[in-house]
């Protein structure tokens, strides 16, 4: 790992990487899988390359230095238990972008200059930042269910923020939190 260690840091202190996914829903960015396949485009000037394959239920992502040949991989579980294959798509598509963001640790750039004057960032779960769901995405049924359970906006946001904080949801997701959303609202409205 002499030769590919210190290329990838060289790539992460160089490179970064736009956030212009929006989410509507719940006012925040996040990365998509073409702003991260855009930032990995400059990997070979830094002597990387990059490959994903699925191995049984799983991704696989590597980064290969591609004089000495020195490789690090991650792998990263998708499942199986989606309804349809849009979802199954999406969890893919997802799970690739979690992959190489985490492998190759892509950042967004300092856009308050912090960094130029020795402050700390904001810690990511700070309002405005993006961070990453604290466990994995339940399948939809077990969704419903722990949607039934919520009552306030500040139960559904944790709800959220447990789950999908800083990827994109799917269409079924999308209609079951804005439903029930509009049930809370409908139900505050009345009391």
């Amino acid at each position: 790992m002499k030769n590919l260690l210190p290329a990838m840091s060289a790539f992460r202190n160089a490179v970064h990487a736009e956030k212009t996914g929006k989410n509507s829903h719940f006012k925040s960015n996040y990365f998509t899988i073409e702003d991260v396949l855009s930032a990995l485009k400059s990997s070979e000037k830094f002597g990387l390359s990059w490959y994903q394959n699925f191995d049984d239920e799983h991704i696989i992502t590597t980064v290969i230095h591609l004089e000495s040949g020195e490789s690090l991989a991650s792998r990263i579980y998708v499942g199986n238990n989606f309804q349809t294959t849009q979802q199954w798509g999406g969890a893919v598509t997802y799970k690739r972008r979690v992959s190489l963001i985490t492998l190759f640790g892509l950042t967004e750039p300092d856009e308050d200059g912090n960094a130029e004057i020795g402050a700390a960032s904001p810690p990511l779960d700070a309002p405005g930042r993006g961070f990453s769901p604290s466990e994995p995405r339940p399948p939809i049924k077990d969704l419903k269910e722990k949607l039934k359970a919520v009552n306030t906006m500040k139960d559904l946001n944790k709800l959220y923020k447990k789950y999908f904080s800083d990827t994109e949801m799917s269409q079924t997701e999308k209609v079951l939190f804005t439903k029930r959303k509009d049930e809370i609202n409908a139900i505050s409205a009345q009391g």
